[in-house]
């Protein structure tokens, strides 16, 4: 089986990669429902409820782009203006499981160290259902 090299998984916005990342993971839950009866014999018995799915990113800042290539400021003004985003989970090779779905910025912080770049964190939180693809 082929290794996946993460430098190639990144998270697109309507297509286009959201610049400067540097890290990203996609989580998904699932609530679970208490079954457990006295017929249990003392264990634990659960129902899978409500799933969710979350995308966190991190990256570089950059001013002096104004497209979706600058991610920070992509995110900053989807949260600021409560604007839902298409996304996706991906790499560049055709053939690879893709992840895709709505989502709606629910964190975003932008930070700065003396000596050190100017960085960008997010958190992007699924509405509905997240979808399993094929890059094409």
């Amino acid at each position: 089986m082929a290794k996946i090299n993460a430098k190639k998984i990144l998270i697109y916005k309507d297509g286009t990669a959201l610049g400067y990342q540097s890290n990203g993971t996609l989580s998904v839950s699932g609530d679970t429902i208490d079954v457990s009866t006295k017929d249990s014999s003392g264990w634990g018995e659960v129902l899978l409820g409500n799933r969710s799915w979350e995308l966190s990113i991190d990256g570089l800042m950059s001013y002096s782009s104004t497209d979706a290539t600058n991610g920070g400021q992509v995110l900053m003004d989807a949260f600021l203006n409560e604007t839902l985003l298409s996304v996706s989970w991906e790499t560049d090779v055709v053939g690879d499981v893709t992840y895709s779905g709505d989502v709606y910025v629910t964190s975003c912080e932008l930070g700065g160290s003396n000596g050190e770049g100017a960085t960008y964190s997010a958190t992007l939180t699924g509405v509905g259902a997240i979808t399993q693809g094929t890059k094409a």
